[in-house]
Formats: structure tokens, sequence, C-alpha cells
């Protein structure tokens, strides 16, 4: 097997769990394949490969957020709110990275981006505006006059990557490597206007100024920086190289030893087989995100959200990497893992459902 022929496969696919009942499942399956389609409907379903519809999934529920005007602040559950002397509820929420997987071993997890993707964000926020004060010697009218979202912004590892000045922000980076922070930072300004009159000679019994009232124009601004950030590892699928290789006790036999360089679920050797690794994947939605809220200065409101982002998963099976493909069988000369060697990991805990 010539190694030039060999390539790491990075890939993404997703499956969806539904909430069926024991009657939907109990009933009778038209075929083999609607009996499996119902199961891994309604299970925890490991796949082969990674996932592709995931990306598919993320960019239709990011379009389905609407941010809130200057009175309301719309955010998941999830959300880390901010509060300033104007500025209330204020939030920058990472909504996913496209293409990213978790890696999931023991108690620990591990989140891997491509060197080059984009990380979809939200940002929003409310500006109270300080009611007015019409008694007294010293009165108040106040009223917003600008409430800006001046930048969104995307660093990795404190170098900005990307901007744009959007509540719905999609941010592109490239050329990463190593274990980048990647964090979110949006600005967020406000200006109001304060009218302020006086009276030097204030009347308290008729509530009334004996003298004339002295008036004062004050611009009262404010800015409020809010950020979310994801630590992550870049996984460089261009560091894998194979070399050919020959056994000393049969001339017959060739191959070809290959190091990925990296965490890897499957090796193409042609069009239709391949060597698959001891990775297996599922999909599952992110905690915090179920909830949408819309926040005033009466309270807050709770809707079912559809902005629900989904995440690729992986983790380790005791199974050996084996040689798949519909025409293993008919190769010559045949095709087989002679010997395979890495790091253990262990299984991810399960917790009750």
């Amino acid at each position: 097997m010539d190694a030039t022929m060999v390539k790491v496969k990075y890939v993404t696919r997703i499956g969806y769990m539904e909430n069926l009942s024991s009657t939907d499942f109990t009933e009778n399956a038209s075929s083999p394949a609607a009996f499996s389609q119902r199961l891994s409907k309604s299970t925890d379903y490991l796949f082969d490969e990674p996932i592709e519809d995931v990306e598919r999934w993320n960019s239709g529920d990011f379009d389905d957020y609407a941010a809130g005007d200057e009175d309301t602040s719309v955010h998941p559950e999830v959300a880390a709110l901010e509060d300033g002397r104007f500025i209330k509820d204020a939030h920058a929420t990472i909504f996913t990275v496209n293409p990213s997987t978790v890696l999931q071993s023991g108690t620990e997890s591990t989140t891997y981006i491509a060197p080059e993707g984009e990380v979809l964000a939200f940002s929003d926020y409310r500006v109270k505006v300080p009611d007015d004060s019409k008694s007294g010697s010293v009165r108040e009218e106040w009223s917003l006059e600008e409430a800006t979202l001046e930048s969104v912004d995307l660093q990795a590892d404190g170098q900005t990557v990307d901007s744009n000045t959007s509540h719905r922000s999609t941010l592109e980076y490239s050329g990463l490597s190593g274990d980048p922070t990647l964090a979110v930072e949006a600005k967020i300004s406000a200006q109001l206007r304060q009218e302020e009159r006086t009276c030097d000679e204030y009347n308290q019994s008729t509530d009334s100024c004996e003298s004339s009232w002295e008036t004062e124009i004050n611009h009262p601004s404010e800015q409020l920086t809010v950020t979310d950030s994801l630590e992550t590892t870049v996984n460089q699928v261009d560091t894998a190289d194979g070399n050919q290789t020959a056994f000393e006790a049969d001339d017959n036999r060739t191959g070809a030893v290959v190091h990925p360089g990296t965490v890897w679920s499957g090796i193409d050797i042609d069009d239709n087989i391949q060597v698959r690794g001891n990775w297996r994947f599922y999909s599952a939605g992110a905690d915090g995100w179920h909830t949408m809220v819309s926040r005033t200065e009466s309270g807050a409101t709770r809707e079912n959200s559809t902005v629900r982002p989904a995440q690729l998963y992986a983790v380790p099976m005791q199974a050996e990497p084996d040689v798949a493909g519909g025409s293993t069988d008919t190769v010559e000369p045949p095709l087989e893992i002679e010997a395979a060697w890495g790091s253990e990991h262990e299984g991810p805990s399960l917790g009750a459902r």
C-alpha cells in the first residue's frame, strides 16, 4: 500500500434524540431500517464517524435569535449578566464554535477546534433611564439620547482576529495552533440627557419656586464591556505522516506506518476502505439554552427557546482500530492492521437521566 494514498479523515455528522413514549416505540416497525431509526431517536446512539449535520442545525437555530430593544435584554439562561449605572443585563454569549468536537475522557473534557473556523455569538443589553423628579427644589428630567453596541470582537489569546457590530455575530478565525482561549468581547455604550432645574427660593408648602429656576443640561454617558470565553485545543490534522514499510519475514507483504499526529477518527485508504479508530461520536444539546429570557425594568419573562445549540462529542471505546469497507475481503493483497499503539483514555461516566 503506497503511503501517499493515506489521508486523515476530518468530518462532522449529527443525530437527535426524541422523547418517544413506550407506545410509540413498541408499535410494529415497517422494516428493520425503520426499527433502527426509531431506536436511534429514542436512545443515546453512538456513530462511527463524526456527525455531519451539527453545523447545519446550529446555523438554523442561530438565525432564530432576536435581540431586544433599548428597554429589553434577551438572553439564554446560561448567559452571565452584568450591570453598570445605566446599562443593565448586558451579556456576550458564545453560541457555538464551528467546527468543534468535545472529547470526553474520564471526568475531563477537551474542546477541539479546527485551525480555521467561526465563532457564533449573541450580545444584548437594556438601558435603565432614571426616573424623573418633579417636586422639590431640585427637579430632573431624564431621557435616552443614544445606545449602541459599539463592537463585538473575537480574540484568540488576547489578540483580536475579527470584529463586527451585530447582536448576532459570526466571527471568523484562521491560522490557530496550540491551546488558544477564544473570547468574545462586546463593548456597549449609552448616553443620556439630564435636565436639572434648581430653585434657590423654594416654597415647600406650595411646592413652587418664588424666584427663577436655574436650568443645567448634562449628558452623562457610560461604556460597559462584557465577555464570554472558551478554552480550546487546535486539532492539527496536517501533522499526519506515513512511511512505507516492508516485512523481513515475508517479501510478499508490504504496508505503511501511519502517525496521525493528533486525535483521529478514521484514515481513508481509498473511496471505499477506511481504517476506523476507536472514538465514537454523539451529539447533544448544550445546557442552559432550553429557556430564553426577556428582561425589562419591571421583571423577566421566560419562554421555551428555539435557539438551542448542538455539540458534537467523542468518547473512547474499548474496540481496537479496524479496517472497514465493503470491499476489504476482495482486496489483493488483503488489508489488515498489524499493530496499533497510543495513549489510553478512560471512558466518561454517564449520569442518571
